[in-house]
Order: structure tokens, then sequence, then C-alpha cells
């Protein structure tokens, strides 16, 4: 029983284990419960500590909604009441524009193959600051808040889905200050944060979709000129590196 000891105490329920008799004054469904919630309390401190410590994360996890999941955000009964880390966002259902659907989530989670990434990748390392964009030159970090919120390159485009996004909130059901929030807030509901109005995020969904595949369709010049050049297959596909 030396697992079970340790499962217990890791769960923070060693107190069963020292009396286990109080377990037998519970009911079964009262055990299960309480076991439930401690083993998923384990489990999302894990992976909050987890993703401390990985900085290419901080977006992922500042947009993903990690709390546990309520019926109108629920594809069905079983993801009811499961915490987030357990539960795929509804973006990612959307079988229409699958390749924005793609590079909405390689923004997320940061491994969209921007020169951030580039120059991680390649060896000798890059510093960070020759990671710089090569779609616009201004000397600025490629990064995903570079590529969706400041690239001059793309700032025809972002024009459009900004004022998209703002007319979407100033409909919205909840109070959404999209046109004052600082810029972080600004991609983060961009990217999919939760707001608590789903046709609000539907509408941000559909549009930052159509937003990325036009940016990245037109940085095609750049992904071939390094993978040209590194004889790497950078692409947002792993079958594919004309993606």
């Amino acid at each position: 029983m030396r697992h079970f000891e340790r499962v217990l105490r890791a769960s923070g329920m060693g107190e069963y284990w020292a009396d286990p008799m109080a377990v037998g004054r519970m009911s079964e469904a009262d055990w299960k419960k309480k076991a439930d919630l401690a083993v998923d309390a384990t489990h999302d401190r894990a992976r909050a500590d987890r993703m401390a410590r990985m900085p290419s994360t901080t977006t992922y996890v500042a947009v993903k909604e990690w709390g546990r999941s309520p019926e109108e955000y629920s594809f069905s009964s079983g993801e009811v009441g499961k915490l987030g880390q357990l539960v795929p966002e509804r973006y990612l259902d959307d079988r229409r524009n699958l390749k924005g659907t793609r590079l909405k989530m390689l923004c997320r989670t940061g491994c969209l193959p921007l020169m951030v990434r580039v120059g991680r990748e390649v060896a000798p390392k890059w510093p960070r600051e020759m990671r710089t964009c090569l779609a616009c030159n201004s000397g600025a970090v490629e990064d995903v808040r570079h590529f969706v919120m400041e690239c001059p390159a793309y700032a025809e485009r972002r024009r459009g889905l900004l004022n998209q996004v703002a007319q979407a909130a100033q409909r919205s059901a909840v109070d959404i200050a999209f046109d004052t929030a600082p810029m972080e807030e600004q991609l983060q509901l961009i990217l999919g944060k939760r707001v608590g109005d789903r046709q609000f995020e539907d509408k941000v969904d559909w549009q930052v979709k159509k937003f990325l595949v036009k940016c990245w369709n037109a940085r095609e010049p750049v992904k071939a000129a390094i993978n040209s050049h590194f004889g790497t297959k950078y692409g947002i596909f792993r079958t594919s590196s004309a993606a």
C-alpha cells in the first residue's frame, strides 16, 4: 500500500491514511467527489508550476481558460465541470478555416515559426535582439505580439481586424473595453480569451483567423527565404513545408 499512501499524501489527503475509518464514515459518492477534487487540484498546481518555468507559454497561460468548464462552453455533458486543461477550446472545432485555426493555435502557444523561434532553434542560437522581423525590417524582434499587433507590413489588414473587434465589443452583452485596453490585453482578446459572451468570441474568432491567414500568406517570401538559407522546413503544418 506504499504507492497508495504516496498518492494520498501528494493529493493533500494524508489524513485519511492516518485515519482510514474516516473514509468509512463517508458515503461512496462523497468520497469520490472529495478524491476527484483533490486530484484535480494537485494536477492543476503541477500544470501551473510547470508552465511558470516555460516563458514561451506566457500568452497561452493568460488566454486559455483553466477553470471548470460551464455547461454553455462544454461540447458534451462529459466536459461539464472538467478543468480547463482537460477540455479543448471551441475554436478548434472550426472546420471552415483549418489554416486559420492552426495559425491561431500556434500564436496562442508561442509555437508559430517566427524569427523569435527560428533564432532560438538554429545553431548556434541567436541572441534574442538579433531575431528581428524580416517582413518590415524595423529592427523589432518578430514575436507573436509583433506579428499580430505591431508589424507595419500588416498594418492595413490589422486596422480592419481591430475595427471589427471594437465594433463587436460595443455590441456585446458584457462590458468589454477593447479600445482603451493595453495592447497585451487586446492581444489576449484577439487570441480568444474568454469574456462570457459566446457571440462576441465567435465573431472575433472568425475575423482573427481570416486576418492571420492573410498575414501569413503575405509573409510567405520570408518563410521561403528562411527555409532556403537554413535548409529547414518551417511551416504551420508538420506534413507540408509549403503550408
